[in-house]
């Protein structure tokens, strides 16, 4: 089944699972926006080396180590930036090799905000809701973690209230919804906003490089998983994400299997 736009009790919504090839369109490079994305990071630093080279003896050291911290920044964005190309580029060849284990959701929900909070957003505004903050979970954390990443910042970054984040696991899925009550996505583009480098008409004076909605959708196609997207401009958004358990059942029990193997080897050493 691929993406489809439907309507309930005349609101919109996105359905999209990993048969969607809405989320195929990563090979079709936009050199416009990746020149974009760089250059302002790149001319920050180039400035600052001047401005280093001139004054790298000045006794003020408060404006030293300001310029050299705007050189770190612009740096880290860099990289950011690249690290979210390499990732779309290494799920398009199809050689994003799954690395499921178990993890509690209380370390992932740590690793999530400490991300947040390196891109300078709010994490107080998150209100979090989550059953059991000891409860474990069989997935692939680096892929649960881009998906929590980047749907968390796009609604701080996207609405000035409060973010809802549900989370809840069981035997058969774990499930994440993410909601806010910001400006919303037009709905003539709820399709396109998964498409690299694409941002809603409505977010221009909004920084942003246009990645993230597609490294969510790449990481939940490559779990198996699936997402419902319902939006309306000027009220806010909300993304449901399903990840099913079965999807991993083969390397859970391999790991099982080790285990077992483990536990009769130690008895019959005893």
């Amino acid at each position: 089944m691929g993406a489809s736009v439907n309507t309930i009790s005349d609101k919109k919504y996105l359905y999209i699972n990993s048969d969607s090839d809405i989320i195929e369109n990563t090979k079709n490079p936009i050199f416009n926006a990746i020149t974009f994305e760089l250059s302002s990071p790149i001319t920050i630093i180039q400035s600052n080396i001047q401005l280093l080279k001139r004054f790298c003896n000045h006794p003020d050291k408060m404006l030293l180590d300001e310029t050299f911290s705007f050189n770190e920044e612009s740096i880290e964005n860099i990289m950011g930036f690249i690290g979210k190309i390499n990732f779309l580029c290494t799920s398009d060849q199809s050689s994003l090799k799954l690395k499921p284990g178990w993890f509690s959701l209380h370390s992932l929900i740590k690793q999530v905000y400490a991300e947040i909070k390196q891109l300078n957003l709010d994490v107080s505004r998150i209100k979090l809701n989550y059953p059991d903050q000891n409860c474990r979970i069989f997935s692939d954390k680096y892929l649960c973690n881009r998906i929590l990443v980047n749907l968390l910042s796009n609604a701080l970054k996207f609405s000035g209230q409060e973010v809802e984040l549900f989370i809840s696991s069981s035997d058969d899925e774990l499930s994440i919804v993410v909601r806010d009550s910001g400006i919303g996505i037009p709905e003539n583009q709820l399709k396109e906003v998964f498409s690299p480098f694409v941002r809603g008409c409505n977010v221009k004076m909004i920084s942003g490089s246009g990645l993230g909605l597609s490294i969510v959708a790449k990481a939940i196609k490559s779990l198996g998983g699936s997402l419902v997207l319902n939006s309306e401009c000027g009220k806010g958004t909300e993304f449901k994400v399903r990840i099913p358990s079965d999807v991993l059942s083969e390397a859970k029990a391999m790991i099982f299997g080790k285990r077992r193997l483990h536990d009769s080897q130690s008895v019959t050493d005893r």
